[in-house]
């Protein structure tokens, strides 16, 4: 059947009968397609079918934080973690949003959290070096970006803010090379990040 036609309500036998696969499938077309109403539902859908499992509830909180609704996302994030209190992914997740919407001290504590949990999980590091970037603790940020480094060299973010924690020491030297590196592997990086920070609410 043509997914532009597929239904979506919930008295459907069709709908009604399809999988979570099938359900993740239709609601990232419907997302793409701009049906964002649609795609919200099928994605409420998702998480009460598996709510058992973290990852498919924090499918409709990734849904609200890339589509701008960061309350809704930030109360599905807790909902997971109130249920699954050592999911790392999810913690991570709700730092991430907190972090893109200025609220330092609670993306602190999340991150904190995930790390006691995963000391060594680079998404983690990731995300506590671009937070101390923007604390002003550059030799801190720093450290933990080479780790992420360290533990993926192909990925252009940390290299991009690598870059950001040298210039703001005054290593130009570095920060080029960091840049660089950055744009060598995602040419596109700089209008994809003007984009997410324009979309952010």
């Amino acid at each position: 059947r043509d997914l532009h036609s597929f239904p979506t309500r919930r008295s459907s036998d069709l709908y009604s009968s399809m999988s979570l696969d099938a359900r993740y499938m239709l609601a990232s077309f419907l997302w793409q397609q701009k049906r964002s109403g649609e795609a919200e539902k099928v994605f409420q859908d998702i998480a009460l079918m598996g709510e058992d499992n973290p990852i498919h509830r924090s499918a409709l909180a990734n849904f609200y934080a890339q589509t701008g609704h960061s309350e809704r996302a930030e109360q599905q994030y807790q909902q997971v973690i109130a249920r699954h209190p050592d999911d790392v992914s999810a913690m991570r997740a709700l730092a991430g949003l907190y972090l893109r919407t200025g609220r330092a001290a609670d993306a602190e504590r999340s991150i904190e959290t995930a790390l006691k949990r995963q000391p060594s999980d680079p998404q983690c590091l990731l995300i506590r070096g671009q937070l101390r970037l923007e604390q002003g603790r550059n030799d801190e940020g720093i450290q933990d970006l080479q780790r992420v480094v360290q533990a993926d060299a192909k990925s252009a973010i940390p290299h991009y803010y690598l870059a950001t924690g040298y210039l703001r020491q005054g290593n130009l030297p570095l920060a080029e090379a960091e840049l660089q590196t950055a744009l060598q592997a995602s040419p596109g990086l700089l209008a994809a990040m003007n984009r997410d920070r324009k979309s952010v609410v």
